[in-house]
């Protein structure tokens, strides 16, 4: 009986090769393909609408714009149904169990994204040279790889060490639930895993670290079906830190020590020098920020409060070497008793000594400003530095 079953099943296997050949193929694309109508969607019933799984593979992060609020990646939007009228018995065709055909020849689901950058066009729209893949019990798989620029919401507020969501929907333009209905395997949102992925196929951003994903199916208005992806990105901020925050706290230190300097013209130079880096700092980070005032990055208020200290010290350094070398029997103004602090009454005239005594008490004052400035610029580029390091 063995020996039966072993012949029966030798039997069959050259029978099985030499039958896949192209005639068959040919015939049961004919079959297939022969009388159907690619914009009317596969149900067997019309009063129910057909079922689209949706998933999404990430494979790049090519570019976040925070200047223009665009995001840019490259991934495979798979989209998977059946189809009734593509099923066949591979016993008939030679065990031919998959096909391939034209995604211009059958029906597939359109799915548009609803936050373009530039004109919105379905997913594959445009590549002609994709197929739908169709197994011997109707499943379908259609899986277009696209770059996709889509708007994103970007918020700088913790800038350099912030965190975007960027959220992506795909939608069938203009089709209801009852026509068609997006699923995926996540009823709610629901963090998927892409490290293997991540790690494996996709080029890793050196501006952007993916933290995860998140997928889910909704209606709009209870009608419209739509697929949503957020995007967890989270920013490198080293190369700021190093060409931004380094400089800037360094510079800081340099505008104490203007006022250590003795009361010479060179003075005013070095401190109209320190002035021009904090401007050039500033101008730095404000050409990567969107030209908006909501929300503004706390760095920018950090370098503002330097420039404004930067000069401050300016113009003390002018005023100061104004008052160093005035002659005898000047009288002291108001506002400069005030703000030397010193104990001469104003409108009292001075002489050269006195006057310089004024200058070295301004100077001093002038100091502590800049040291208590110093602190707090300080404790806050340290508490960015523990955010960075503790809580990203």
């Amino acid at each position: 009986m063995k020996y039966l079953v072993f012949l029966a099943i030798v039997g069959l296997l050259p029978r099985h090769v030499q039958g896949r050949n192209q005639s068959l193929v040919d015939e049961l694309y004919k079959t297939l393909l022969n009388g159907q109508n690619k914009n009317i969607r596969p149900t067997v019933n019309h009063s129910y609408p057909t079922e689209v799984r949706v998933s999404f593979e990430l494979l790049e992060i090519l570019d976040v714009d925070e200047f223009m609020g665009k995001l840019s990646i490259s991934g495979v939007l798979i989209m998977a149904w059946n189809d009734h009228r593509m099923r066949w018995n591979p016993l008939d065709y030679g065990g031919v169990d998959t096909i391939y055909v034209s995604s211009s020849e059958t029906w597939k689901p359109d799915l548009v994204l609803t936050e373009p950058v530039e004109k919105s066009i379905s997913l594959g729209h445009k590549q002609t040279w994709l197929k739908v893949a169709y197994t011997s019990d109707g499943n379908a798989t259609f899986a277009p790889f696209d770059v996709i620029p889509s708007s994103c919401n970007i918020k700088i507020t913790k800038y350099p060490f912030d965190s975007q969501i960027c959220e992506l929907n795909f939608h069938p333009w203009l089709i209801t639930k009852h026509d068609i209905v997006l699923n995926t395997d996540a009823t709610q949102y629901k963090e998927v895993e892409l490290q293997q992925l991540w790690e494996s196929f996709a080029n890793d951003n050196a501006e952007w670290r993916l933290v995860g994903t998140k997928s889910a199916t909704f209606l709009v208005k209870n009608l419209y079906s739509y697929y949503r992806l957020n995007l967890d990105l989270i920013r490198r901020p080293l190369f700021v830190i190093v060409n931004v925050f380094i400089p800037i706290y360094f510079l800081s230190y340099l505008n104490v020590l203007s006022f250590k300097l003795p009361a010479i013209p060179e003075r005013v130079t070095f401190a109209m020098t320190i002035l021009l880096a904090f401007v050039f700092f500033m101008t730095t980070v404000n050409d990567n920020m969107p030209r908006n005032s909501n929300p503004i990055p706390l760095i920018c208020y950090l370098l503002m409060g330097n420039l404004v200290i930067s000069t401050f010290n300016v113009l003390m350094t002018v005023f100061n070497l104004y008052i160093k070398d005035r002659p005898d029997g000047k009288t002291i103004p108001r506002l400069v008793a005030f703000v030397s602090r010193t104990k001469i009454k104003a409108g009292t005239p001075l002489s050269t000594s006195q006057w310089q005594e004024v200058s070295a008490k301004l100077d001093r004052n002038c100091l502590l400003i800049s040291k208590v400035w110093l602190i707090f610029s300080s404790l806050v580029f340290s508490g960015f530095l523990v955010y960075w390091i503790f809580f990203t």
